[in-house]
């Protein structure tokens, strides 16, 4: 697809959605309550304090975090649980993902090193990727949405 057919597709898009019935999120969402669930605190029923791993690297703390979807009841007023992307602490236990991921702890004059991976890509994130990715046919974007993007710092 050249840059003249992506505008001409992205205006008609475009153009079909505006002529479209108007949509309100006020009209749509439920009625809340307000202030009836505690904010999360520290710890294993909040947000988790990620224990560090000391013997992968000696002498600093390294911490292994993975994104992932998870679902998660936000109010108890909605009928049912959100899809959410979140993080988890993989160094030392099964993942358990939260929206605000684990807490780090670090110490003044300790040097920490941490492995972020996204663990699992939805099938528009990876059709996008594959997309945006391609460089030469068909092929290399096949081989670019197989694999999963890593980032070690």
């Amino acid at each position: 697809m050249n840059r003249r057919q992506f505008i001409r597709t992205t205006a008609g898009g475009t153009a079909f959605f505006l002529a479209g019935r108007r949509v309100y999120a006020i009209g749509e969402s439920p009625a809340l309550r307000k202030f009836i669930q505690r904010l999360p605190g520290a710890g294993p029923s909040g947000i988790p304090v990620a224990p560090p791993d000391v013997s992968t690297y000696p002498g600093s703390d390294y911490y292994r975090l993975v994104m992932g979807e998870y679902t998660q009841q936000l109010h108890p007023d909605l009928p049912r649980a959100t899809k959410l992307w979140g993080y988890a602490d993989a160094t030392n236990s099964a993942p358990v993902f939260r929206h605000l991921g684990p807490l780090v702890v670090a110490q003044r004059d300790r040097p920490v090193r941490m492995t972020f991976t996204v663990s699992a890509i939805g099938v528009l994130a990876a059709a996008l990727l594959a997309t945006l990715m391609m460089r030469d046919g068909r092929r290399t974007a096949e081989k670019t949405a197989d694999r999963e993007p890593e980032l070690a710092a």
